[in-house]
Protein backbone atom coordinates (compact mmCIF):
# COMPACT_ATOMS: atom_id res chain seq x y z
CA UNK A 1 0.00 0.00 0.00
CA UNK A 2 1.34 3.41 -0.92
CA UNK A 3 1.57 6.53 1.13
CA UNK A 4 -1.80 8.16 1.76
CA UNK A 5 -2.03 11.88 1.18
CA UNK A 6 -4.70 12.78 3.71
CA UNK A 7 -5.82 16.35 3.42
CA UNK A 8 -5.59 17.93 6.85
CA UNK A 9 -8.87 19.75 6.21
CA UNK A 10 -10.64 16.35 6.16
CA UNK A 11 -9.87 16.20 9.87
CA UNK A 12 -11.43 19.54 10.83
CA UNK A 13 -14.57 17.99 12.35
CA UNK A 14 -12.79 15.05 13.98
CA UNK A 15 -10.07 17.29 15.43
CA UNK A 16 -12.69 19.64 16.90
CA UNK A 17 -14.43 16.66 18.54
CA UNK A 18 -11.14 15.47 19.99
CA UNK A 19 -10.20 18.92 21.33
CA UNK A 20 -13.58 19.10 23.07
CA UNK A 21 -13.15 15.61 24.50
CA UNK A 22 -9.62 16.36 25.77
CA UNK A 23 -11.21 18.62 28.37
CA UNK A 24 -12.58 15.48 30.03
CA UNK A 25 -9.16 13.89 30.49
CA UNK A 26 -8.21 13.61 34.15
CA UNK A 27 -4.96 15.54 33.92
CA UNK A 28 -1.94 16.03 36.17
CA UNK A 29 -3.70 17.99 38.94
CA UNK A 30 -6.30 15.30 39.69
CA UNK A 31 -3.69 12.57 39.43
CA UNK A 32 -1.56 14.44 41.97
CA UNK A 33 -4.54 14.73 44.32
CA UNK A 34 -5.05 10.97 44.06
CA UNK A 35 -1.36 10.35 44.80
CA UNK A 36 -1.44 12.65 47.83
CA UNK A 37 -4.65 11.22 49.26
CA UNK A 38 -4.42 8.92 52.27
CA UNK A 39 -6.37 6.00 50.85
CA UNK A 40 -7.79 4.40 47.73
CA UNK A 41 -11.03 6.37 47.69
CA UNK A 42 -9.90 9.29 45.53
CA UNK A 43 -8.15 7.03 43.00
CA UNK A 44 -11.19 4.77 42.73
CA UNK A 45 -13.44 7.81 42.37
CA UNK A 46 -11.33 8.98 39.41
CA UNK A 47 -11.57 5.54 37.82
CA UNK A 48 -15.33 5.47 38.34
CA UNK A 49 -15.71 8.92 36.78
CA UNK A 50 -13.88 8.07 33.57
CA UNK A 51 -15.71 9.69 30.68
CA UNK A 52 -13.66 9.03 27.56
CA UNK A 53 -15.01 9.30 24.03
CA UNK A 54 -18.32 7.53 24.34
CA UNK A 55 -19.36 7.91 27.95
CA UNK A 56 -18.71 6.43 31.34
CA UNK A 57 -17.67 2.82 31.65
CA UNK A 58 -19.91 0.26 33.30
CA UNK A 59 -18.11 -3.09 33.63
CA UNK A 60 -15.71 -4.23 36.36
CA UNK A 61 -12.69 -3.43 34.17
CA UNK A 62 -13.36 0.28 33.89
CA UNK A 63 -9.82 1.12 32.77
CA UNK A 64 -9.87 -1.46 29.98
CA UNK A 65 -13.33 -0.31 28.94
CA UNK A 66 -12.19 3.31 28.86
CA UNK A 67 -9.37 2.51 26.45
CA UNK A 68 -11.68 0.44 24.26
CA UNK A 69 -14.17 3.33 24.29
CA UNK A 70 -11.46 5.78 23.21
CA UNK A 71 -10.49 3.61 20.23
CA UNK A 72 -14.16 3.22 19.24
CA UNK A 73 -14.63 6.98 19.49
CA UNK A 74 -11.66 7.75 17.24
CA UNK A 75 -12.70 5.04 14.78
CA UNK A 76 -16.18 6.54 14.55
CA UNK A 77 -15.12 10.13 13.87
CA UNK A 78 -12.00 9.63 11.73
CA UNK A 79 -12.33 10.09 7.95
CA UNK A 80 -9.75 7.27 7.58
CA UNK A 81 -10.42 4.14 9.62
CA UNK A 82 -6.76 3.09 9.38
CA UNK A 83 -5.37 6.31 10.85
CA UNK A 84 -4.58 4.66 14.21
CA UNK A 85 -3.31 1.38 12.77
CA UNK A 86 0.23 2.05 13.99
CA UNK A 87 -1.16 2.09 17.55
CA UNK A 88 -3.62 -0.79 17.15
CA UNK A 89 -0.92 -3.12 15.83
CA UNK A 90 0.64 -3.28 19.30
CA UNK A 91 -2.57 -4.90 20.55
CA UNK A 92 -2.62 -7.33 17.63
CA UNK A 93 0.91 -8.29 18.62
CA UNK A 94 0.00 -8.79 22.27
CA UNK A 95 -2.98 -10.90 21.25
CA UNK A 96 -1.20 -13.24 18.86
CA UNK A 97 1.69 -13.74 21.31
CA UNK A 98 -0.79 -14.65 24.04
CA UNK A 99 -2.79 -16.89 21.70
CA UNK A 100 0.33 -18.81 20.63
CA UNK A 101 1.66 -19.29 24.15
CA UNK A 102 -1.72 -20.39 25.47
CA UNK A 103 -2.21 -22.76 22.54
CA UNK A 104 1.06 -24.52 23.33
CA UNK A 105 0.14 -24.67 27.04
CA UNK A 106 -3.36 -25.91 26.29
CA UNK A 107 -5.18 -23.03 27.99
CA UNK A 108 -7.62 -20.34 26.86
CA UNK A 109 -6.04 -16.84 26.47
CA UNK A 110 -9.35 -15.34 27.64
CA UNK A 111 -8.82 -12.10 29.53
CA UNK A 112 -5.30 -11.65 28.15
CA UNK A 113 -6.63 -10.42 24.81
CA UNK A 114 -7.47 -6.83 23.92
CA UNK A 115 -10.51 -5.89 21.87
CA UNK A 116 -9.06 -2.91 20.00
CA UNK A 117 -6.49 -4.37 17.66
CA UNK A 118 -7.16 -4.52 13.92
CA UNK A 119 -8.14 -8.21 14.11
CA UNK A 120 -10.89 -9.50 16.40
CA UNK A 121 -10.01 -11.44 19.56
CA UNK A 122 -12.03 -14.45 18.46
CA UNK A 123 -10.27 -14.62 15.12
CA UNK A 124 -6.83 -14.42 16.72
CA UNK A 125 -7.71 -17.14 19.26
CA UNK A 126 -8.40 -19.53 16.37
CA UNK A 127 -5.24 -18.76 14.41
CA UNK A 128 -2.89 -21.24 16.14
CA UNK A 129 -5.59 -23.91 15.98
CA UNK A 130 -6.12 -23.47 12.24
CA UNK A 131 -2.50 -22.60 11.44
CA UNK A 132 -3.73 -19.61 9.47
CA UNK A 133 -2.30 -16.19 10.41
CA UNK A 134 -3.14 -14.41 7.14
CA UNK A 135 -5.60 -11.93 8.72
CA UNK A 136 -2.80 -10.29 10.70
CA UNK A 137 -0.85 -7.31 9.32
CA UNK A 138 1.70 -8.45 6.72
CA UNK A 139 4.86 -8.71 8.81
CA UNK A 140 3.13 -10.15 11.84
CA UNK A 141 1.34 -12.69 9.65
CA UNK A 142 4.64 -14.03 8.37
CA UNK A 143 6.26 -13.77 11.81
CA UNK A 144 3.47 -15.69 13.56
CA UNK A 145 4.10 -18.71 11.36
CA UNK A 146 7.83 -18.38 12.03
CA UNK A 147 7.22 -18.07 15.78
CA UNK A 148 4.93 -21.11 15.76
CA UNK A 149 7.63 -23.21 14.10
CA UNK A 150 10.42 -21.79 16.30
CA UNK A 151 8.60 -22.68 19.50
CA UNK A 152 7.62 -26.11 18.19
CA UNK A 153 11.30 -26.82 17.59
CA UNK A 154 12.90 -25.19 20.65
CA UNK A 155 10.11 -24.89 23.27
CA UNK A 156 11.53 -21.42 23.99
CA UNK A 157 8.68 -18.89 24.50
CA UNK A 158 11.15 -15.99 24.31
CA UNK A 159 11.45 -16.61 20.59
CA UNK A 160 7.74 -15.90 20.17
CA UNK A 161 8.26 -12.46 21.74
CA UNK A 162 11.43 -11.64 19.81
CA UNK A 163 10.07 -12.65 16.41
CA UNK A 164 6.68 -11.01 16.78
CA UNK A 165 7.86 -7.79 18.47
CA UNK A 166 10.25 -7.04 15.61
CA UNK A 167 7.54 -7.79 13.05
CA UNK A 168 5.06 -5.61 14.92
CA UNK A 169 7.35 -2.60 14.77
CA UNK A 170 7.91 -3.17 11.04
CA UNK A 171 4.14 -3.09 10.57
CA UNK A 172 3.81 -0.04 12.80
CA UNK A 173 6.47 1.88 10.88
CA UNK A 174 4.93 0.86 7.56
CA UNK A 175 1.50 2.07 8.70
CA UNK A 176 3.00 5.31 9.99
CA UNK A 177 4.72 5.96 6.66
CA UNK A 178 1.55 5.14 4.74
CA UNK A 179 -0.37 7.68 6.84
CA UNK A 180 1.47 10.52 5.14
CA UNK A 181 1.97 12.17 8.55
CA UNK A 182 5.59 13.03 9.35
CA UNK A 183 4.68 13.47 13.00
CA UNK A 184 3.32 9.91 13.25
CA UNK A 185 6.43 8.53 11.56
CA UNK A 186 8.60 10.46 14.03
CA UNK A 187 6.67 9.09 17.01
CA UNK A 188 7.03 5.53 15.76
CA UNK A 189 10.78 5.89 15.22
CA UNK A 190 11.10 7.38 18.70
CA UNK A 191 9.23 4.44 20.22
CA UNK A 192 11.60 2.03 18.47
CA UNK A 193 14.62 3.91 19.84
CA UNK A 194 13.26 3.87 23.39
CA UNK A 195 12.50 0.15 23.28
CA UNK A 196 16.02 -0.53 21.98
CA UNK A 197 17.59 1.64 24.68
CA UNK A 198 15.83 -0.29 27.45
CA UNK A 199 16.81 -3.64 25.93
CA UNK A 200 20.47 -2.55 25.90
CA UNK A 201 20.29 -1.35 29.49
CA UNK A 202 18.74 -4.60 30.71
CA UNK A 203 21.40 -6.63 28.93
CA UNK A 204 24.17 -4.50 30.42
CA UNK A 205 22.73 -5.01 33.90
CA UNK A 206 22.58 -8.78 33.35
CA UNK A 207 26.34 -8.78 32.83
CA UNK A 208 26.27 -8.74 29.04
CA UNK A 209 27.65 -12.24 28.56
CA UNK A 210 27.76 -13.98 25.20
CA UNK A 211 24.32 -15.58 25.56
CA UNK A 212 22.67 -12.35 26.69
CA UNK A 213 24.28 -10.32 23.91
CA UNK A 214 23.28 -12.91 21.34
CA UNK A 215 19.66 -12.52 22.45
CA UNK A 216 20.05 -8.72 22.40
CA UNK A 217 21.39 -8.72 18.85
CA UNK A 218 18.43 -10.79 17.66
CA UNK A 219 15.99 -8.55 19.56
CA UNK A 220 17.08 -5.05 18.53
CA UNK A 221 14.59 -3.39 16.21
CA UNK A 222 15.55 -1.50 13.07
CA UNK A 223 13.77 1.61 11.85
CA UNK A 224 14.52 4.07 14.66
CA UNK A 225 16.74 7.11 14.48
CA UNK A 226 19.53 5.48 16.51
CA UNK A 227 21.82 3.06 14.71
CA UNK A 228 21.18 -0.41 16.16
CA UNK A 229 24.75 -1.61 15.56
CA UNK A 230 26.12 1.38 17.47
CA UNK A 231 23.77 0.60 20.34
CA UNK A 232 24.70 -3.07 20.24
CA UNK A 233 28.40 -2.22 20.40
CA UNK A 234 27.87 -0.50 23.76
CA UNK A 235 29.01 -2.97 26.42
CA UNK A 236 28.14 -0.99 29.54
CA UNK A 237 25.46 1.37 30.78
CA UNK A 238 27.96 4.22 30.62
CA UNK A 239 28.61 3.44 26.95
CA UNK A 240 24.88 3.65 26.26
CA UNK A 241 24.59 6.92 28.17
CA UNK A 242 27.45 8.48 26.22
CA UNK A 243 25.80 7.51 22.91
CA UNK A 244 22.62 9.26 24.02
CA UNK A 245 24.21 12.32 25.60
CA UNK A 246 23.36 15.67 24.04
CA UNK A 247 20.57 14.33 21.83
CA UNK A 248 16.82 14.00 22.23
CA UNK A 249 17.34 11.18 24.74
CA UNK A 250 19.63 13.27 26.92
CA UNK A 251 17.25 12.95 29.88
CA UNK A 252 17.84 9.19 29.98
CA UNK A 253 21.58 9.73 29.57
CA UNK A 254 21.72 12.15 32.50
CA UNK A 255 19.86 9.70 34.69
CA UNK A 256 22.28 6.89 33.88
CA UNK A 257 25.29 9.17 34.50
CA UNK A 258 23.87 10.63 37.73
CA UNK A 259 26.14 8.51 39.94
CA UNK A 260 23.31 6.96 41.94
CA UNK A 261 21.63 3.57 41.69
CA UNK A 262 18.88 4.20 39.15
CA UNK A 263 16.26 1.48 38.90
CA UNK A 264 14.96 0.05 35.64
CA UNK A 265 11.54 1.39 36.61
CA UNK A 266 12.97 4.92 36.78
CA UNK A 267 14.59 4.54 33.37
CA UNK A 268 11.38 3.18 31.86
CA UNK A 269 9.51 6.15 33.31
CA UNK A 270 12.08 8.55 31.82
CA UNK A 271 11.70 6.90 28.42
CA UNK A 272 7.91 7.16 28.62
CA UNK A 273 8.19 10.82 29.55
CA UNK A 274 10.39 11.53 26.53
CA UNK A 275 7.75 9.91 24.33
CA UNK A 276 4.90 11.87 25.95
CA UNK A 277 6.86 15.13 25.60
CA UNK A 278 6.94 14.47 21.85
CA UNK A 279 3.23 13.59 21.79
CA UNK A 280 2.33 16.85 23.57
CA UNK A 281 3.68 18.83 20.62
CA UNK A 282 0.41 18.08 18.82
CA UNK A 283 -1.24 20.62 21.10
CA UNK A 284 0.14 23.21 18.68
CA UNK A 285 -1.27 21.40 15.63
CA UNK A 286 -4.81 22.70 14.95
CA UNK A 287 -6.11 19.67 13.06
CA UNK A 288 -5.05 16.49 11.32
CA UNK A 289 -4.58 12.77 11.89
CA UNK A 290 -1.87 13.46 14.48
CA UNK A 291 -4.43 15.13 16.76
CA UNK A 292 -6.52 11.94 16.83
CA UNK A 293 -3.58 9.65 17.43
CA UNK A 294 -2.16 11.83 20.19
CA UNK A 295 -5.50 11.68 21.97
CA UNK A 296 -5.36 7.88 22.00
CA UNK A 297 -1.82 7.94 23.40
CA UNK A 298 -2.97 10.47 26.02
CA UNK A 299 -5.72 8.09 27.12
CA UNK A 300 -3.29 5.16 27.23
CA UNK A 301 -0.95 7.16 29.49
CA UNK A 302 -3.81 8.33 31.68
CA UNK A 303 -4.94 4.74 32.22
CA UNK A 304 -1.37 3.60 32.85
CA UNK A 305 -1.04 6.30 35.52
CA UNK A 306 -4.29 5.30 37.19
CA UNK A 307 -3.11 1.69 37.30
CA UNK A 308 0.22 2.77 38.82
CA UNK A 309 -1.46 4.91 41.49
CA UNK A 310 -4.05 2.25 42.33
CA UNK A 311 -1.40 -0.48 42.60
CA UNK A 312 0.81 1.79 44.69
CA UNK A 313 -1.99 2.55 47.12
CA UNK A 314 -2.85 -1.14 47.43
CA UNK A 315 0.82 -1.90 48.15
CA UNK A 316 0.98 0.80 50.81
CA UNK A 317 3.63 2.85 48.98
CA UNK A 318 4.28 6.42 50.08
CA UNK A 319 3.07 9.28 47.85
CA UNK A 320 6.72 10.05 46.96
CA UNK A 321 7.32 6.47 45.77
CA UNK A 322 4.14 6.49 43.70
CA UNK A 323 4.98 9.91 42.29
CA UNK A 324 8.33 8.59 41.04
CA UNK A 325 6.52 5.98 38.94
CA UNK A 326 3.78 8.15 37.46
CA UNK A 327 4.29 9.22 33.86
CA UNK A 328 3.99 12.69 32.39
CA UNK A 329 0.38 13.59 31.70
CA UNK A 330 -0.91 14.95 28.39
CA UNK A 331 -2.97 17.62 30.19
Amino acid sequence: MGKRNNKETEYLYASARVRATESRLIGADKLEAAISSKGLAETEALISSLDIGEGKTESADKLGDALSSAYSFIGAISPDDSVAAFLRYAYDCNNIKAALKCFFRGIDPGEMLFSFGTVSKDEIKEMPVKGDFSALPKNMSEAASEAFDAYSETKNPQLIDIILDKACFRDMLSAAEESGEDFIVSLTRKKIDLVNIMMCVRTARMGGGFAEREVLHSSLISGGELDVETLFASESEEDIALILRGGEYDGVSELMLSGRDVTLAELECACDNIYMTAVKRTKYIPFGASVLCSYLIAVEYEIKNLRIIHAGKLAGLSPDKIRERVRLSYV
